[in-house]
């Protein structure tokens, strides 16, 4: 979330554990996601999620994220993101490695991410500035930004209740985040009107919050996701198609 155009791949990579611990997960199975990408209620681009079975319980899930209007189409915005992850029994999502790929045209970059349960750390290789790099500790909540999303529609699918919290490790930092379902409400997007269950999250460093609609009832990918920043939309995630 550097360059303001990063930041569509933050919230296609975002999108957490339960207060009272973890509930029996749902079945993941797997699906595609496409969305249109908004900033400030302007179409910038679109991404597009997909979440595959590669062997027993290791999956893989990957973003690809363009830009199609406005300075993201012009600088040749495009991005793709990738994490490989075991997904345990109790309903947690094991991250096992990632990789991140793109930028504008003239600003291409490769990062990858390597997470070792071993040593309880996580490091960041590549392009990944110096101060990037880690180590970073693990812990049995640990997820990364890609698979954010996908965690909490998987608590919300199990169940979850009250406030839902995970250790996120992105640019070579761990940091405990934690999200508060707020309910169900009524959400509209591309793909028609539906019930969903929003959960909230609020910065405490910054003004900035994120609000997820989720459908329980749906593969585990939100219908919308919108980031607001000093107290106006800013950046918006909404769902066109899945299947």
């Amino acid at each position: 979330m550097r360059l303001s155009l990063f930041r569509f791949a933050t919230l296609a990579a975002l999108a957490l554990g339960a207060s009272d611990g973890h509930a029996q997960a749902s079945a993941l199975e797997p699906f595609t996601a496409r969305y249109e990408v908004l900033r400030d209620g302007k179409a910038q681009g679109e991404a597009v999620m997909r979440l595959e079975r590669v062997d027993g319980a290791q999956w893989r899930f990957t973003s690809d994220v363009r830009g199609t209007s406005g300075m993201a189409r012009l600088s040749g915005f495009e991005m793709t993101e990738s994490t490989d992850f075991e997904a345990l029994p109790d309903g947690r999502l094991k991250p096992l490695s990632a990789r991140s790929e793109g930028g504008i045209s003239l600003r291409r970059r490769s990062i990858g991410t390597e997470f070792d349960w071993g040593a309880g750390e996580v490091r960041w290789n590549g392009d990944a500035k110096p101060e990037h790099r880690g180590p970073a500790p693990l812990g049995a909540d640990t997820v990364n930004p890609q698979i954010l999303n996908l965690a909490l529609a998987q608590r919300l699918r199990a169940g979850a209740e009250g406030v839902i919290r995970l250790d996120m490790v992105n640019r070579g930092d761990s940091d405990p985040v934690e999200y508060r379902v707020r309910g169900r409400e009524s959400v509209s997007v591309p793909m028609g009107q539906r019930e969903a269950v929003a959960l909230h999250h609020r910065r405490t460093d910054k003004d900035r919050e994120i609000t997820l609609w989720i459908d329980p009832s749906l593969p585990p990918a939100p219908l919308r996701v919108l980031q607001r920043e000093d107290g106006a939309d800013a950046y918006e995630l909404r769902l066109i198609e899945l299947r």
